[in-house]
């Protein structure tokens, strides 16, 4: 899959996020990228202590979602439909939530 603008953006996110909170449960060589073409973004962060469960970044330009699911095959994207929404912000609101603002943020732990 070649790597759009927000997919990179949505990387160097995740990566602030996992270096600065080093989780537990996350090996980062397990992260995965893929997609649905080259307008949608898919991360998906596999839960180490969750047997198959996942945290799933989905977005494209008119929303990020954030999803717990089980992930079994990515041949079709069946798991990841099915899966738990945790929160679902539209492009309008992505900015303002203080979630996403900390995670953007290179000093989002000196603010603890």
């Amino acid at each position: 899959m070649s790597r759009t603008l927000p997919v990179n953006h949505a990387l160097d996110l995740v990566r602030q996020v996992m270096d600065a909170e080093e989780p537990q449960n996350i090996d980062p060589a397990s992260v995965t990228v893929t997609g649905e073409g080259a307008e949608v973004g898919i991360i998906l962060l596999p839960h180490q202590d969750l047997g198959g469960y996942s945290l799933v970044i989905w977005f494209d330009a008119r929303q990020l979602s954030l999803v717990w699911a089980g992930i079994t095959d990515l041949e079709r994207h069946d798991d990841l439909d099915l899966g738990w929404l945790a929160i679902r912000l539209d492009g309008a609101s992505r900015g303002k939530s203080r979630s996403c603002g900390r995670a953007s943020s290179p000093h989002s732990r000196d603010a603890e």
